[in-house]
């Protein structure tokens, strides 16, 4: 047994606080939040393996773990402007609106996963709200960064929003795959 394991008291009658439940709640959904993210990264990288073949572009460089994220998400967007460049107005519309919430959520996921977070200080109050910073190491009492507040449920938004995100380009793709331009130099 390690020596912080032995030096650790539980008492035996521990029981589940509403603050402790608040908090597994909060750790849940940021949990949920880089699991959804992970699965946007992971379905991207399968649009591009097919895409880039498909339009004759090496895209090999892109799929590899130590590529960041925003590479492949604007090469994917450039490879979508090309497949889809013969669709219908509303059609590229509903591509670029998805483009641009994934750009918005990305920074979501990167402020909320790089930041700092704090649970409520006071549980009476109502509804309870949860403190953010985002990442920075300027302390200066004049410029340094103003935490927000949100409640549980905005972050539950937030995270709700990034896991549609995550099958919504399959299932614009396939609604407008009559628009895709067959494949560069044949079939």
């Amino acid at each position: 047994m390690s020596k912080l394991a032995l030096t650790r008291k539980t008492p035996k009658n521990h029981k589940l606080q509403p603050e402790d439940a608040f908090t597994s709640r909060f750790y849940g959904l940021l949990g949920r939040l880089v699991h959804a993210h992970a699965r946007l990264d992971f379905n991207i990288g399968l649009q591009l393996k097919w895409m880039g073949p498909h339009l004759n572009q090496d895209v090999t460089g892109l799929l590899r773990a130590t590529t960041p994220f925003a590479q492949r998400l604007t090469k994917l967007e450039e490879l979508s402007s090309a497949l889809f460049a013969n669709a219908e107005p509303q059609a590229l519309d509903e591509l670029r609106a998805w483009f641009n919430e994934a750009a918005r959520l990305k920074h979501v996921r990167n402020g909320y996963v790089h930041g700092r977070w704090g649970v409520p200080r006071n549980f009476s109050e109502t509804p309870l709200r949860i403190e953010f910073v985002p990442l920075d190491w300027n302390l200066d009492p004049g410029t340094a960064p103003t935490p927000s507040a949100m409640t549980i449920e905005e972050l539950e938004q937030e995270v709700a929003a990034l896991q549609h995100l995550a099958g919504e380009y399959f299932r614009l793709s396939r609604k407008y795959a009559r628009w895709a331009v067959a494949r560069v130099g044949g079939v």
